[in-house]
């Protein structure tokens, strides 16, 4: 991909391109299989031009390939799609060439309204047509019924005419929109910088849709086996937890035995409650405790109990692959927004063995205590950065505070508490609910806190001004545009209340963007570098190239180098990775040997092999 780079020019931004398309795909997703239906596209640049239909099925249903791109891809050429990871996965499925200059308005509009708009479907294209005030002529059951019918692979060739309606309404809807927000950015920002970083995000979102079409190789021959054998798998999980824990007689999770357990480990006291005053069993709470070998067996079996989607996991049967939409810029911060029943690396621990790296090594690399850097580096404090580079900030803190002897190692107990106090911290959280963390006294914890407070004082003085940028002019943005709002005239929200602004969001907002905008920017550089991306999650990417298995070195140092960069280019300041390499054959690695132990008794039960 070619720099993206525009001279500051006068008037509308689609005359800086001699082809600017609309374009919308109708297509079926039957579980990891996708199967385009037909493509509807318009040269918005040329005056006389109508919206052009193609169907792309044959007559017995399956993919035609006689149809050929029907667009220029060159980067004289734009493409406007809403909603791109969508788009550019069909253009990926049907081996077209993805467009050099994108812009997809989903994103840009979501980005203007983030934190302003919420709740399910609020940035659907209708809805946003409707806010706009652009016209819509769908039916009344378009955007249910028949866009269902349309996902599931249940419309043919008979009903043609109606599918070309909805098709082409979509792109006429999409260039009114894009009228709209052509004049909006134009006239806001006098056509600058805010073009090349949506340029910029559409070449993220197409990345996105890429690695979710290349998919995880998965042991199908193992999962089929897991899958057939799941009710026993489940009872006998369930039985090992209740010997283990005496939580699950008669197989039913008992919530007094469950009181018992709490009381026998000594955790009463900070262990989090329900509103009735109940002890909670949740997935988050028990991810809390699972260092205790009770509580990690309890919250597998719960898990598994819970697991009711399993068959859903999208699996191509036409390369074996897990192939699951990432949902770029799903979450405030720009984060991915995976299914987490979709998308294994996201599931319970257990399940990320069913991965097996097959012709090619996969790699997965990731930022080293990226969000402590990045608050180091913002804030300018140099004291954390110190503790940075050394390697193990929290040891680093501990031994600053006399706490930790000069002498110890990462394996010092007190090095978790300063951990997940130097992680809290940058969302806002009280001590209560770092002593809870820690498993430790409040008055412990406070008092690591205000060491924390003491060492690394540049760092708080910054958070504090920045929230009260924040609130002052209700909005904020990263280096390279994101931006999350507040509503004029919303106040703080106090504990148990549902309306108003979070302060522990706002102080957490511009790390975990930031760190977003240095992944996205990696995923471009470790892309141009010839790697395929599969997955990315939080700070890791995971990657795949022929090199890895041939040249572990070459290939490695490449791919950090690459991600290095993308922190320099952002922060001025290289974040360190770390990266691990699964060789052909072998099962992409647990966080921890006991997630591991419950694969393997998977595959004692199920039959198949480790």
């Amino acid at each position: 991909m070619s720099q993206l780079k525009f001279d500051f020019m006068k008037g509308r931004f689609r005359h800086r391109f001699r082809k600017v398309y609309v374009c919308d795909f109708e297509y079926s997703q039957i579980g990891g299989q996708l199967l385009p239906t037909s493509l509807a596209i318009k040269n918005i640049n040329d005056p006389d031009a109508e919206v052009e239909f193609y169907w792309l099925r044959n007559e017995d249903g399956t993919v035609s390939s006689e149809v050929k791109q029907p667009y220029e891809h060159e980067e004289d050429c734009l493409m406007i799609v809403y909603f791109a990871e969508a788009e550019c996965s069909v253009f990926h499925e049907l081996g077209w060439w993805q467009p050099e200059r994108l812009i997809d308005l989903y994103v840009e509009i979501k980005n203007f309204n983030n934190g302003l708009l919420t709740g399910k479907g609020v940035f659907g294209l209708e809805a946003m047509a409707k806010k706009y005030k652009c016209q819509t002529n769908y039916l009344e059951d378009d955007k249910t019924n028949l866009r269902e019918r349309l996902g599931n692979n249940k419309v043919g060739i008979d009903e043609l005419e109606t599918v070309k309606r909805y098709n082409v309404e979509d792109v006429l809807v999409t260039e009114r929109l894009y009228d709209v927000w052509e004049d909006i950015y134009d006239d806001l920002f006098e056509g600058g910088i805010i073009w090349h970083q949506a340029l910029h995000r559409g070449q993220h979102a197409r990345i996105a849709a890429e690695a979710g079409r290349y998919g995880y190789p998965v042991d199908v021959i193992a999962w089929n086996k897991f899958l057939e054998h799941f009710p026993t798998i489940l009872g006998a999980v369930i039985d090992r937890a209740n010997d283990q824990t005496g939580c699950f007689p008669n197989r039913k999770f008992n919530s007094h035995s469950f009181k018992n357990l709490v009381k026998k480990h000594n955790l009463q006291a900070a262990f989090p409650k329900t509103a009735r005053g109940i002890f909670k069993s949740d997935q988050e709470t028990l991810r809390t405790y699972e260092e205790i070998p009770d509580f990690k067996i309890l919250k597998d079996a719960l898990y598994l109990k819970g697991a009711t989607k399993l068959r859903d996991v999208p699996i191509d049967p036409k390369d074996n692959r897990a192939k699951t939409r990432f949902s770029l810029f799903g979450a405030k911060t720009g984060r991915t927004t995976p299914s987490t029943a979709k998308h294994i690396p996201n599931m319970a621990g257990c399940f990320r063995p069913f991965i097996r790296a097959k012709d090619s090594a996969i790699m997965t690399v990731d930022y080293e205590q990226q969000e402590f850097a990045i608050a180091a580096i913002l804030s300018n404090d140099d004291v954390m950065l110190e503790a940075y580079e050394s390697g193990d900030p929290y040891l680093a803190l501990g031994k600053r505070s006399g706490l930790i002897p000069e002498d110890a190692d990462k394996s010092h107990p007190m090095r978790d508490r300063f951990k997940v106090v130097c992680l809290m911290v940058q969302y806002g959280a009280g001590v209560e609910s770092m002593s809870r963390e820690m498993k430790c006294p409040v008055e412990e914890a406070e008092m690591i806190l205000q060491i924390h407070q003491r060492e690394f004082y540049k760092f708080w003085d910054w958070q504090e001004k920045m929230l009260d940028r924040f609130t002052y002019d209700c909005e904020y943005s990263t280096i390279n545009g994101w931006t999350y709002k507040l509503p004029r005239g919303s106040t703080f929200r106090q504990w148990g209340e549902t309306e108003g602004y979070s302060e522990n969001t706002l102080k957490n907002w511009i790390v975990q963007a930031t760190g977003c905008e240095i992944l996205r920017l990696a995923m471009v550089k470790v892309s141009d570098a010839g790697f395929k991306i599969l997955g990315l999650m939080h700070d890791e990417l995971i990657v795949e190239h022929c090199l890895i298995a041939h040249d572990l070195k070459y290939a490695e140092d490449k791919c950090r180098e690459a991600m290095e960069e993308a922190s320099y280019e952002i922060l001025g300041w290289r974040i360190k990775t770390e990266a691990k390499i699964i060789m052909p054959g072998q099962r992409l690695h647990t966080k921890g040997n006991a997630d591991f132990e419950l694969f393997k008794f998977f595959a004692e039960k199920a039959g198949f092999d480790v």
